[in-house]
């Protein structure tokens, strides 16, 4: 009985010793992972802290940078905008100083040709007929820009298809008894303004001729004001003369008004370009293929011209079909046209002192000369004298629509004619 006490003893002994020492493995085992965790969540927070940390930093960096880039954006645009807006304010009184400078000199212009001191003759020569030329004289072309063909010599038309204009009679220099007077007022025209500079490019084609003949350019044609009557032959051109097809001439002559050298004489005589031209005066330049107006009469010649009119001076190309464009423009200052030598009627030469409108380049009208040949002239540029496509179709649809009614109404009156006679 005494050894049952003690082994039940030392077994319950032994159970208790072995429930502790799990316990306190237990316990242990619990600390230590609550040490590791707890140094993990530590390093896990230090590590997410520091994250944080970083990402304030660059977010901080990044709105500074923001901030900083778009106050100097806003600083350059502004910057530029005020640039420009300086620049455009520059460029308004540039023009507006310009466009007070023109006005000044169209005011001067108009005044001189109205002035009391311009002889009283030259207002008497019947304006109200010149107004009356000007008003009914526009050509039937395509709309936005009227072409005028004030005296109506010869036969000059719009061709549609080729977008070009016609002169098809070859009227000659002395078709009246009043001689050239027919050969000086052998033109059309438009009026124009701008206030750029421009290249007038122009095919000049001619079929027929009488000697002698001048075709050419007709440019920076004064502008029609009412009483002015010279002011329809106001004007620069340049294009080809010929007395003979042996003495051919590129010529450039302009407008001038020659002042008396008598005392106390308002007298003054306008003598025009192709007066001038006629009288073998203003600039001749013998560079023509004069061969090529050999066979004219079985081949016709088309000569290609460029020209870039300023105030004092004029530069020009000129070639003829086939051969390649020169490369370099001529020059022509018209400054240097000091004089002129004129035949008076009784074919008696008179020196006139030189007194050139310095008004011509006021105005840049555009025209063509054409007396004593059948040419076409088929304008390529400035781009603003140009038909537009949309225009020339509509004026074929017109053409087309006016012939078929015409068409439409001959027939009629042959039905109705056919019908009253078997009646």
């Amino acid at each position: 009985m005494k050894y049952k006490v003690f082994f039940l003893s030392i077994f319950i002994s032994t159970a208790i010793h072995a429930n502790m020492m799990k316990d306190m493995a237990l316990m242990v085992g619990a600390q230590v992972g609550a040490t590791q965790a707890n140094k993990d969540i530590t390093n896990e927070f230090s590590n997410t802290f520091n994250d944080i940390q970083q990402e304030q930093t660059n977010l901080n960096n990044d709105t500074n940078y923001f901030f900083t880039s778009t106050s100097e954006a806003q600083k350059n645009l502004m910057s530029n905008i005020s640039s420009i807006f300086q620049t455009a304010r520059k460029q308004v009184s540039i023009i507006q100083d310009k466009q007070s400078k023109e006005a000044e000199s169209t005011q001067s212009y108009i005044q001189s040709v109205t002035s009391l001191q311009v002889p009283a003759q030259n207002y008497l020569d019947n304006p109200i007929l010149y107004d009356q030329l000007f008003a009914n004289g526009t050509m039937y072309t395509p709309q936005t820009r009227a072409w005028k063909n004030i005296f109506q010599i010869g036969d000059w038309e719009f061709d549609e298809e080729t977008s070009s204009f016609w002169q098809y009679e070859a009227i000659p220099f002395t078709s009246t008894t009043d001689q050239h007077q027919d050969a000086f007022k052998n033109f059309i025209f438009t009026e124009w303004n701008t206030h750029k500079s421009y290249e007038i490019f122009c095919d000049i084609t001619l079929y027929k001729v009488s000697y002698p003949f001048y075709v050419g350019i007709i440019f920076n044609k004064a502008r029609w004001i009412s009483g002015d009557t010279y002011g329809l032959e106001k004007y620069r051109t340049l294009g080809i003369y010929a007395r003979n097809n042996k003495k051919v001439s590129l010529c450039f002559a302009q407008s001038v008004m020659q002042s008396s050298k008598k005392k106390n004489s308002s007298k003054e005589q306008f003598i025009t370009p192709l007066e001038q031209i006629s009288q073998n005066q203003g600039v001749q330049n013998f560079t023509i293929n004069q061969m090529a107006f050999q066979n004219l009469s079985t081949k016709p010649i088309t000569f290609h011209i460029k020209i870039k009119p300023t105030p004092n001076s004029v530069a020009y190309k000129i070639w003829d079909h086939g051969s390649a464009e020169p490369s370099e423009y001529t020059n022509i200052n018209t400054g240097t046209i000091i004089s002129n030598t004129i035949s008076n009627k009784k074919n008696k030469s008179k020196k006139y002192p030189a007194a050139n409108y310095n008004d011509l380049f006021l105005y840049h009208g555009v025209g063509f000369l054409s007396p004593g040949a059948i040419a076409q002239f088929n304008l390529k540029g400035p781009q603003e004298l140009l038909f537009s496509q949309n225009n020339i179709d509509n004026f074929k649809n017109e053409i087309s629509n006016y012939f078929k009614d015409q068409q439409y109404k001959f027939t009629s009156r042959q039905l109705e004619s056919s019908t009253t006679k078997g009646v």
